[in-house]
Formats: structure tokens, sequence, C-alpha cells
């Protein structure tokens, strides 16, 4: 199975996301769907081949008391799937968690995708993607009048399985403390 691991955000700041994301609703453009695995979320690894409870292992053997976050307007993906994010400035010890994770990985043998590996990963939370390139001038225009610095802290770690994405399990990072 692949498995991605992902940080939650805490309530105040996943509404004050929501809201950006709502703008560009309004605007007309498509909405991520929280259904479709598209919640408020920052990437820590993706398609990490092993058995579950491998996965939750490493999850669950890590402290983590520095859960801070801040959110920068904003960045562009100019791939084949276009995109606005927002650029997520991670604590030092988020930091170090998403280290750990490969680390673990490394270890454990896992097969993973290296687009999130430490050196390789911008932190971010997509705001809208998918866009042509007449909407990504629109989507800009959207971003600045809604351009402001978010701050607030992750509240847990999910793991996620694919495909489809589907969540498997959810830790609190406040029981972590």
């Amino acid at each position: 199975m692949l498995y991605s691991i992902a940080l939650r955000f805490d309530e105040q700041l996943e509404k004050e996301i929501r809201s950006i994301r709502y703008q560009f609703d309004e605007e007309g453009f498509l909405k991520l769907k929280d259904e479709d695995g598209e919640f408020p979320h920052i990437t820590m690894a993706i398609g990490v081949e092993g058995k579950e409870n491998d996965v939750l292992r490493i999850m669950n053997n890590k402290k983590i008391s520095n859960r801070s976050i801040r959110l920068e307007p904003f960045g562009v993906f100019f791939n084949e799937r276009k995109a606005i994010y927002l650029n997520a400035v991670l604590s030092e010890e988020l930091q170090r968690f998403h280290c750990y994770i490969y680390e673990e990985i490394k270890k454990q043998n896992m097969n993973y995708l290296k687009r999130c590996a430490p050196g390789s990963v911008i932190f971010h939370t997509t705001i809208v993607r998918d866009l042509d390139d007449k909407e990504l001038m629109k989507a800009v225009e959207v971003m600045m009048k809604n351009r402001r610095k978010l701050f607030g802290k992750i509240d847990s770690i999910e793991v996620w399985q694919y495909p489809p994405p589907s969540i498997v399990n959810t830790i609190s990072i406040e029981d972590k403390e």
C-alpha cells in the first residue's frame, strides 16, 4: 500500500485558510473538496510504500512540543497542474520532524516519492489548483486581495492511504507534548 503523511492545522488557522479558499469559490474557481482529501494540510511525505503499522509507528515515536507555523503569501507552481499556495514556515522542531520521518522510512527500507524529501520540498498548503494560463492570472489577482500572513499551530498528523486518498489514522500532536 501507498501512504502519505500530512500535518493538519489548528481550528482557527484552518478556518482562515478556508476563508481564503472561499474567495476563490466566489470567483468561480473549482473548489478543493474535503471529501477528495483536499482539506487544508501540509504534506510531509508522499508515496510511502509499506505496511500501515510501520508507517504509524514512525508517527507515534516522536514528540513535538513547538507546533508553531506561519503561512506567508504566496507562491505559484507552474507545472502541469498550475496552483496557488501559501508558503508554510515551520518551527525548527517541525522541520526536524520532517527529517526524522525520512530517516525512519530509510531505516525500514521503505520506498517513497522523492518530491517531499528533505531538500526537495517547498512546504505549502494549496489554495487553488489545476489552473490554465488565463485562470492563473485571475487567481493571482484574487490572491493579491487576500494577501496576509497567517499564524497558528499544527494540531495533528494524519496518515492517508492511496488511492484514493482516505484517512487511515489521525494522531493528535497535543498528546505528544
